[in-house]
């Protein structure tokens, strides 16, 4: 189930630590690239991994933190410095209506204005593992600025589905493909999608395949 790579110590690696000790420490690692995340934990718990990663899910920390009482393994909550989740437009799309919408920089501030991110925070990672981003994008959440961006830049008209048209009157859509690298990835994209629907954005999210999605980008 999924790919195996097995990664053996070199024997003649030069560096050491400060009491002379050659790296690395432990004479080889094997990762397995697992397909139903779901089983991830319980597969752990059952002994089958050391390590999982940031592959793991914070809504599966209740069970964790029971097994580690128990004594049957350690819970480690390294910091990390990545955002959860990067997701791209493809601003040179060949539709004309597609590239008119997304080339807008409204559109894409509006986008960003939908997104409930305080809730994400307290769904996926209780409030305590994550805080929201200072440098990498504006936080900010307001679903009156969005749909007042929206209307600025001409999507103020809505087709029979109740969603809104782009500015030269046709259909607009997003199609959402995500792959499914973790636990969290497909759930919290369809939370996304749900904030842009929010305000009137027809958006639908795909599960598909990692490979697929990096030679689709």
């Amino acid at each position: 189930e999924g790919g195996v790579f097995t990664f053996e110590r070199n024997p003649y690696y030069w560096k050491v630590d400060a009491e002379g000790n050659q790296l690395p420490y432990i004479d080889g690692i094997r990762s397995q690239v697992v397909n139903d995340k779901e089983t991830l934990t319980t597969r752990a718990l059952m002994g089958e991994f050391d390590y999982l990663g940031e592959r793991a899910s914070m809504k599966k920390l209740p069970l964790m933190k029971e097994q580690e009482q128990a004594g049957k393994i350690k819970v480690l909550i390294p910091r990390m410095h990545r955002t959860p989740i990067g997701f791209f437009l493809n601003l040179t799309n060949e539709d004309p209506t597609w590239r008119q919408v997304t080339g807008d920089v409204r559109f894409r501030q509006a986008l960003s204005l939908a997104i409930n991110r305080p809730e994400i925070l307290k769904n996926f990672y209780l409030n305590q593992f994550a805080k929201l981003p200072t440098r990498s994008n504006p936080s900010e959440y307001s679903v009156e600025k969005a749909n007042a961006l929206l209307d600025e830049m001409g999507m103020d008209k809505r087709g029979a589905d109740g969603f809104r048209l782009a500015p030269d009157g046709n259909p607009f859509s997003i199609l959402f493909e995500v792959p499914d690298n973790s636990e969290d990835h497909v759930p919290m994209s369809e939370l996304i999608a749900e904030y842009w629907k929010n305000v009137g954005i027809n958006t639908t999210v795909k599960r598909t395949d990692g490979t697929l999605v990096s030679q689709r980008f």
